[in-house]
């Protein structure tokens, strides 16, 4: 088990890690540290999420991209089409045209993102 990050040894979930990180789902955490106990944000679930899809065949072609959030200009580059495209598909949201996405996701948000995320995959099956 090859592992990019430096600072997994010893740590519970580095197999899970190292898993995602071979089908490319967390390119998103570039650097030579994975923090494991630091939160994941909005836009960083939106790009593994998109990722997901892609890995997963969905076809998203049809599907469009423009982000039409205010706050797009506070995006890392990266995650701007991914959170567009989700935006589409239904799977996230944002509040009052903003999408907030150096925020951290609640428990109860990421259960909603998987989920939706989950029923297009068996659709799309």
């Amino acid at each position: 088990m090859h592992l990019a990050y430096t600072d997994l040894n010893g740590f519970w979930g580095a197999k899970e890690v190292a898993i995602l990180e071979e089908y490319g789902l967390i390119d998103i955490f570039n650097g030579e540290k994975f923090e494991p106990k630091k939160p994941v944000t909005r836009e960083e679930m939106a790009y593994i999420t998109a990722r997901y899809l892609e890995g997963m065949e969905v076809d998203v072609a049809q599907v469009s991209k423009n982000n039409s959030f205010t706050d797009k200009n506070q995006m890392r580059q990266e995650t701007v089409e991914a959170i567009g495209l989700l935006q589409h598909l239904g799977i996230l949201n944002g509040t009052n045209g903003k999408f907030n996405p150096k925020g951290n996701l609640t428990r109860a948000e990421v259960s909603k993102i998987l989920t939706l995320t989950l029923m297009l995959v068996s659709e799309e099956e």
